[in-house]
């Protein structure tokens, strides 16, 4: 957890890891997860969502006006337009997702609805759709999220689209809530950065170790590291074994078999991943 802010919808700016999450243009690099970064990928016959824990879910597409119930997620997918589609949880929030291009099939999270009709929105740039727009690109990023209490949380972004401040406004206060750094560690064939630490609000500082796009340990702010293991420095890799240090020892976990290969196919507009280990 980076930090949460009380209102009528908490707001829990929390980030998971998930080594099989081949996606490598998200808001924190490769791997990382957050509740607002969820996704709708959008064909002619199948509809992919990726979740905020970094899995893809594979439903039907619909005609507007038709909904489909997917039991073991417990939700339901509707499409009120045809260029909106949304997924009506179970326990009384609403995800909705808005097609702002003709040839736009990644779709990001706008609103959080409750049913109270509170929200969480997420506001972008009307420019970033315009005649400049690119499919394949990384998909255009919010600016600001007004939370259900009324505050605007700035989101500011490096050259790279990858968030690098946090920056919350209510009335005359501007406090920075969450800072993340990005770099590689080592030359990559994609030259992508991962995250290389984050900092809070009060300046404590979490890092984070990479090989080949792989976290292979952390280290949080109290000094306690740890380091994961895998079999193969692939996507596909599950951990072998984790290590968690102390001044006085180090523990090991226990250890997980590989998964299937993880295939990322952008023309096709999929990215066909195991599960594997993950973290937050």
């Amino acid at each position: 957890m980076d930090f949460e802010l009380p209102g009528p919808i908490e707001l829990e700016w929390r980030r998971q890891y998930r080594s099989g999450d081949g996606r490598s243009d998200g808001w924190f690099g490769q791997g990382w997860t957050h509740p607002l970064a969820t996704e709708l990928w959008i064909d002619e016959d199948v509809i992919r969502y990726w979740d905020e824990q970094g899995r893809e879910v594979v439903l039907p597409a619909i005609e507007v006006g038709q909904e489909h119930f997917q039991a073991y997620e417990q939700f339901t997918l509707t499409r009120p337009k045809t260029n909106h589609w949304a997924l009506r949880h179970n326990q009384g929030l609403t995800h909705h997702f808005r097609q702002r291009h003709a040839r736009q099939w990644r779709l990001s999270l706008e609103v959080v609805q409750d049913r109270n009709l509170r929200r969480l929105l997420l506001q972008f740039n009307e420019g970033d759709f315009g005649d400049g727009f690119q499919a394949q690109g990384t998909p255009p990023r919010p600016q600001r999220l007004i939370d259900s209490a009324g505050r605007t949380l700035h989101l500011v972004w490096t050259d790279q689209q990858q968030l690098s401040q946090v920056v919350v406004e209510s009335g005359d206060t501007r406090v920075v809530m969450a800072s993340y750094n990005f770099g590689s560690a080592a030359p990559t064939a994609d030259g992508l950065p991962d995250l290389l630490s984050h900092t809070d609000a009060n300046g404590h500082t979490r890092t984070y170790s990479w090989d080949q796009h792989l976290l292979v340990g952390y280290t949080l702010a109290t000094g306690q590291r740890f380091s994961n293991r895998y079999d193969r420095l692939l996507p596909s890799a599950g951990w072998s074994s984790r290590w968690r240090w102390t001044r006085a020892r180090a523990t090991a976990s226990t250890t997980t078999a590989a998964p299937p290969a993880c295939r990322t196919d952008w023309a096709a507009r999929r990215c066909s991943c195991p599960t594997p280990g993950k973290t937050s």
